[in-house]
């Protein structure tokens, strides 16, 4: 069996909820049995909320680009930057 998304449960939600599930990673679409699922997204479905924050945080990582050398760890441990650190001069 291949995992395909999207995808939904052929089991109705216990909180009566009709999603439908778009990304891998989320950790409720990894608990449904590839047996109850259904592709497609189904009628009058809702996307995941988490499937959904996932697709955007892939969507803005690749807005972004890669980080410039040296930039990746941010500010050291005790030191303010930004506003915060102004406001208080």
């Amino acid at each position: 069996m291949s995992d395909f998304f999207p995808f939904y449960s052929s089991i109705p939600e216990k909180d009566g909820r009709r999603l439908y599930h778009t990304h891998p990673r989320c950790r409720i679409a990894q608990r449904i049995s590839m047996a109850y699922r259904v592709a497609g997204t189904g009628d009058e479905r809702q996307q995941c909320p988490f499937c959904y924050l996932f697709g955007q945080f892939e969507m803005n990582k690749d807005f972004r680009g890669p980080l410039p050398p040296g930039s990746s760890r941010g500010a050291p441990r005790g030191q303010e930057t930004g506003a915060t650190s102004a406001s208080q001069s």
